[in-house]
């Protein structure tokens, strides 16, 4: 955790020079391991807000210091490189109430308990400021590349006495006015340690009950019936419940899909903040063949669905389910696979995206797709009404509705080779092929053991299943801004593509400032980068869907489709 001393007094000598080595130290590392620090924000602003920052170093306080950092690296537009000054923030002042995204408008969901009349109101304004323009103003602070990230990252500081003070909405150490639809109130900061001793209303205290696909927290993964029609599985964290490891569950969730006659499957990922993609391919598996025997596949996303969730929603379109909720925080494409560093002399640390992540060039899919929300093609978003009641908005829509819907065409979709491929395949009626000994291939996609069984189902599902997720086989990619560059020599229309080696790795920079370097590590948001040029599922964003993406000709060697992929 990171304890920097906080308070107003004027830095010394000493101090403003170890900020001063901070502040190169962040900007010469952002310029050497970002894939792409100018893409969003010309060198320009960049060296004019350093030049803003280094003019006061002498006189903020370190509190106010860590923000500016932070405001620099806000300029990348780049959710996943960020400071992590949690610690800083949560040393200062913090507001008593909350607020939070309903039905289109900000919420009062916490207040003070002479305040709790107006919990469930409307709230409008902070200290006269509109919330539109407060979300503009962190805009500026915190670190996102799409709407619905910023919104989300505003909701969780929105109480941080030293952020509004920052964005020049509240002062510290003076109430804040809150405004809502039903009246005014005020509120003063109270440390940290305070809160456990505020009496404090939640409206989440006035619910009538909870649904029973309610966010288990702290549980990877779970599996239920929710009737004799709909079976739902909740996927919280992109890595393996070392309890129950993935290929167990996927072996259990199979079984009692095969025992009942389910109409429906809902995979829910609305509140999975990413990790390892990889972890979830044994359930995508099952995917293609549950479309064929006609039951509904569909992936549940939210506003919290972010970084290796993303991707494995997309692979879920892949695999022919659909998408239902409401648009994610994360984007479609999107810088990821970090690294982080630490700065010598505050401590900070900082996570830095490796690569760009271009899911077009990985999964059809996500063909067209630009660093934006993922929107699903159901939208059903939770209302204040059914919270309060206890009722789960979208899944009580596709309870009612889900088994009968019908996925709008996509006539204009752009024709990929993978996808003409299984079209000629279905337009030749789905003909069988021999299977071919690739048990190795098998193994490296997904350790998942005594997938081919005896019975006819089940192979049917490894034969068909497999093809639809390995059925990507693009023609070139962005050499010069996506995660893939065409091998030497290569032609780049052929698709022939090598995987560079990420450039964080964990070894001293040599950019050593008092002789100790900077020190850099790997892992988190988005995932892992990989040593070598051979990522593994489970080892990263876009790491299996990378795997997948190559697979072309092992496919077509081994006999797996029969007739050529071109």
């Amino acid at each position: 955790a990171l304890l920097l001393p906080t308070g107003a007094l004027a830095a010394g000598p000493d101090q403003t020079q170890a900020r001063q080595e901070d502040l190169d130290t962040l900007y010469a590392a952002l310029q050497e391991h970002h894939p792409d620090l100018y893409a969003n924000t010309p060198q320009e602003a960049f060296e004019a807000k350093k030049a803003e920052i280094e003019g006061r170093l002498a006189e903020e306080s370190d509190v106010d210091f860590a923000l500016d950092l932070q405001s620099l690296v806000a300029l990348i537009g780049d959710s996943h490189t960020t400071t992590n000054i949690g610690s800083v923030l949560n040393s200062t002042g913090l507001y008593p109430f909350g607020a939070e995204w309903y039905d289109g408008s900000w919420v009062l969901t916490g207040a003070e308990e002479e305040d709790a009349a107006l919990l469930g109101q409307t709230v409008t304004a902070l200290n006269g400021v509109p919330m539109d323009e407060i979300c503009t103003r962190f805009g500026t602070l915190v670190s996102a590349d799409n709407p619905v990230k910023l919104r989300r990252q505003t909701e969780q500081l929105l109480y941080s006495e030293a952020c509004l003070d920052y964005l020049g909405i509240a002062e510290s150490g003076e109430p804040l006015e809150v405004t809502t639809s039903g009246g005014s109130f005020t509120v003063e900061a109270l440390p940290m340690e305070g809160f456990g001793d505020a009496a404090l209303s939640s409206l989440s205290q006035q619910r009538e009950s909870t649904p029973a696909t309610a966010y288990r927290k702290g549980t990877y993964y779970f599996a239920q019936s929710l009737d004799d029609t709909t079976y739902y599985i909740q996927f919280n964290q992109c890595m393996e419940d070392p309890k129950q490891p993935m290929d167990g569950f996927a072996a259990q969730v199979e079984a009692e899909l095969e025992a009942g006659d389910y109409r429906q499957v809902l995979l829910d990922l609305r509140n999975n903040g990413g990790g390892s993609d990889g972890v979830l391919v044994p359930i995508l598996m099952l995917v293609p063949g549950l479309v064929e025997e006609g039951v509904k596949v569909y992936g549940l996303v939210g506003e919290a669905t972010y970084s290796s969730a993303i991707i494995n929603a997309v692979e879920l379109v892949d695999a022919g389910g659909v998408l239902a909720g409401s648009p994610t925080s994360g984007s479609v494409n999107h810088f990821g696979s970090t690294g982080s560093f630490t700065l010598p002399n505050s401590g900070i640390r900082v996570s830095c995206s490796s690569k760009y992540i271009d899911l077009g060039t990985l999964l059809e899919a996500g063909l067209g797709a630009q660093v934006e929300p993922l929107v699903p093609t159901v939208r059903v978003e939770q209302t204040l009404d059914d919270y309060l009641a206890g009722r789960d908005t979208l899944v009580d829509w596709l309870l009612a509705n889900g088994a009968d819907y019908t996925a709008p065409e996509q006539p204009d979709a752009p024709l990929t080779r993978g996808r003409l491929a299984w079209m000629l395949w279905q337009a030749a009626g789905a003909p069988e092929a021999e299977p071919a000994p690739f048990s190795d291939l098998i193994r490296l996609l997904c350790p998942r053991r005594g997938l081919v069984r005896p019975d006819r189902r089940s192979q049917r599902r490894t034969r068909r299943g497999l093809p639809c997720l390995l059925r990507r086989h693009p023609g070139g990619g962005r050499p010069d801004a996506g995660p893939f560059r065409p091998a030497a020599g290569a032609d780049p229309g052929r698709g022939a593509l090598r995987r560079p080696r990420p450039r964080l790795r964990s070894r001293p920079l040599g950019i050593g400032v008092r002789g100790a370097g900077v020190a850099l590590g790997t892992g988190g948001g988005g995932g892992r980068s990989h040593r070598g040029p051979h990522p593994r599922p489970g080892r990263g964003a876009a790491g299996t869907a990378h795997l997948l993406k190559g697979q072309s000709n092992f496919w077509k060697q081994r006999r797996l489709f029969p007739f050529p992929v071109v």
